[in-house]
């Protein structure tokens, strides 16, 4: 969605692994992730409302975020 640079992508992920936080999601596959969203609080009229970074530090919701977007996302983070 070219939220953030590169750079800030680099930067965000350096910081997870320095702190030894994961990277992946190995408890579930996309398909069960996407269910469990479902049921989320942010849920309103079965559209979930994203909280996304346009900036490190700047976050915003958006409810408009296409199916492919989400797919290819969790597809990254799951190890299944």
């Amino acid at each position: 969605m070219g939220m953030l640079s590169d750079d800030d992508v680099l930067r965000q992920r350096l910081v997870l692994e320095a702190f030894g936080l994961p990277l992946k999601y190995r408890d579930a596959g996309p398909a069960a992730i996407r269910d469990a969203m479902s049921m989320d609080k942010k849920t309103v009229g079965g559209r979930v409302r994203w909280v996304l970074l346009d900036g490190i530090g700047n976050a915003v919701t958006r409810s408009d975020v296409p199916p492919e977007f989400i797919d290819k996302a969790l597809r990254e983070v799951s190890e299944q």
